[in-house]
């Protein structure tokens, strides 16, 4: 499995991602995400999987996973095949000559409530699909603490913000 380095069209040389990680509640985001490309990423290396926005995938990839699970719909659904291709042996490779330029959220809108709906419906299915039963169990640990940083973190912005006269 072969990924680019995916910038966003808006703003300019913003990075959207260089490669997935994951968090330990089955949330996948991009690695870099919202960084400005100063070059950070510039090396080819190994990651965990290639967002399929753009990337390239080995034929065998798709024949001894069954591709693209179709219950996703959208968001998430190569984090899925990415798993269960890391899980077969498969390796995926970032390369960084690789670049796109992606218009990010055009599928559903970037706060809509059914990209919501989806990426969260997505992330529970990923982790039943994907996960072993010990973290599993503790999905719902790590998904409060997600969300409760993610408030902090917003609740932060929000009174960082200046005042509009």
């Amino acid at each position: 499995m072969l990924g680019s380095k995916i910038l966003f069209i808006e703003p300019e040389n913003v990075i959207d991602k260089a490669g997935h990680l994951i968090y330990w509640d089955g949330q996948n985001r991009g690695r870099g995400t919202m960084e400005m490309d100063a070059g950070q990423y510039d090396r080819s290396e190994e990651t965990l999987w290639p967002d399929a926005c753009a990337a390239l995938y080995h034929r065998r990839v798709f024949e001894e996973t069954g591709g693209f699970d179709e219950s996703f719909f959208a968001f998430g659904d190569d984090a899925d095949l990415g798993m269960r291709a890391r899980l077969l042996g498969w390796k995926a490779w970032y390369v960084p000559e690789a670049v796109v330029h992606h218009r990010h959220s055009a599928t559903a809108g970037a706060y809509s409530p059914l990209k919501v709906m989806l990426v969260e419906r997505n992330r529970i299915l990923l982790a039943i699909k994907n996960f072993a039963l010990p973290l599993l169990i503790a999905n719902p640990y790590w998904s409060i603490r997600r969300f409760g940083l993610a408030c902090v973190c917003r609740f932060r912005k929000t009174r960082e913000r200046p005042a509009i006269s």
